[in-house]
């Protein structure tokens, strides 16, 4: 990896354009960058001054709703209207109608009851080693 580095950096320097850190001292003399002024010489007419067209601005016409005025509310006619007076109607009470039932026999039922027969369950049939077992850690593991 340094060695690429170092490579590159080398490779970058010889490459590299460094003309420009000795001060342009050495490129006075070089034709290319510098010509000579031209032996006659010539006067360009100044031109002449063109202004644009006056620009008038017109106000454009805006809206002014009127100014608003406070109108009171228009007054209600209150009318009471009594309800309707109920009419008044008698009803005589109702007179029940009595019917007697008599009351249902009394049934006497034998109280018996059995003591539960204590029942046991049938052993497990033994399981099949499924092949997941592991033994039990040597050292007690706590949480």
């Amino acid at each position: 990896m340094k060695l690429l580095v170092l490579t590159l950096l080398s490779v970058s320097l010889v490459a590299a354009d460094v003309s420009h850190l000795l001060g342009h001292e050495h490129h006075h003399e070089h034709p290319g960058y510098h010509y000579d002024p031209p032996a006659i010489p010539f006067d360009l007419p100044a031109p002449s001054p063109t202004y644009l067209p006056v620009k008038v601005d017109t106000p454009a016409p805006t809206y002014l709703p009127p100014t608003p005025t406070y109108l009171p509310p228009a007054q209600i006619k209150v009318e009471y209207l009594p309800p309707a007076q109920p009419k008044v109607e008698y009803l005589p009470p109702v007179t029940p109608t009595i019917a007697y039932l008599p009351p249902a026999p009394k049934v006497e039922e034998q109280l018996s009851f059995e003591i539960p027969i204590p029942s046991y369950a049938e052993p497990l049939a033994p399981q099949e080693h499924s092949g997941y077992h592991y033994d039990p850690p040597a050292k007690p593991f706590f949480y």
